[in-house]
This record gives structure tokens, sequence and C-alpha cells, in this order.
């Protein structure tokens, strides 16, 4: 079966001592900026289409909290310079939200959907979280805030009020 059928999933990590570095995970082996072009480059030409290709910030993988929340920050600027449109956001529950709210990761959940609410995401990102239900209300009520609505929004009176 060919490569060209699955998406390939990069790593970008802040390696410390200032050096930026981009780790395949299949791999684990880190590339420079201009390796990590040469990779981009080798596979298009191989077949691989542009959009197969996935930015993963990697929050929490070899950073410190500070340091994670920096490539989070730095993710705009990324999908930039290296042409990757897609990102893997996968901010559930991870150490630099519990070192912001100062919460165990089973109490992450809120800071985890303030780490969505932040971030770049766009609508073909993929999101990696623990708690699904919670995070499909939040897309829900976030995509009505920001794109509108189809038509009139109606709410269900069993749902109006918490039982007795």
């Amino acid at each position: 079966m060919s490569f060209a059928y699955f998406d390939w999933i990069a790593h970008h990590a802040e390696v410390r001592g200032g050096r930026t570095a981009v780790i395949d995970l299949a791999s684990q082996r880190r590339f420079t900026y201009a390796q990590f072009d040469e990779r981009i480059d080798r596979l298009t030409r191989a077949g691989v289409a542009p959009g197969q290709l996935i930015l993963d910030p990697g929050p929490d993988l070899y950073k410190a909290p500070d340091e994670s929340v920096a490539v989070l920050r730095a993710v705009p600027r990324l999908r930039s310079e290296l042409g990757i449109g897609r990102v893997l956001w996968a901010v559930s529950r991870k150490d630099f939200v519990g070192a912001l709210t100062g919460r165990l990761p089973h109490e992450r959940g809120a800071g985890t959907l303030g780490a969505l609410a932040a971030v770049d995401l766009q609508d073909r990102d993929l999101i990696r979280v623990h708690d699904v239900a919670g995070t499909v209300d939040f897309l829900t009520v976030r995509a009505a805030l920001r794109d509108g609505l189809d038509g009139p929004l109606e709410m269900d009176d069993a749902i109006r009020y918490d039982p007795r």
C-alpha cells in the first residue's frame, strides 16, 4: 500500500539551547527547518499532497510548560513558514494547562477549552481531547457565535432548567 494514502505527522519542538527542531514521530529523527523543507519537498515530489501534511506543535513533549505556551502561540507563524495548513491540537489536560490553573489532570477540562479558544484553530485541523462531549459543545457554540446560525434557534423546555 502506498504511503501517499496516509497523512504524515511531524511534531514541532523548541529544543533547549535555542535550536528549533521538527521531530518525525515515526522515526523520532530531529530535523532543522531546512531539513524539514527538504522532507516536505521530497514527500510532495513522491505524490503526497500538501493537504496530507499535519503539524503537531507537541505541547509538553520535551518542553517545559512555558515552552509549550510559546510554541502554541507560534503556530500561526509555523503554519505560514512551513506551508502546512493543518495542525493537530493535542492540548487536553496538558501540563501547561495544569501549571496555569493549578489543577490536577482530571480537573483541567475548562483549561483545555480555554486553550482551544485561544489557539489558531482552523476548520480542517485535528483535535485530540479527553472530554469529547464537552469539546463538541464548545465547538458548537463557537461555530454559532463565529459563523452565525442557519435558522431560528429554539430550545426544548425539558433542558431549560436543572431538575429539582
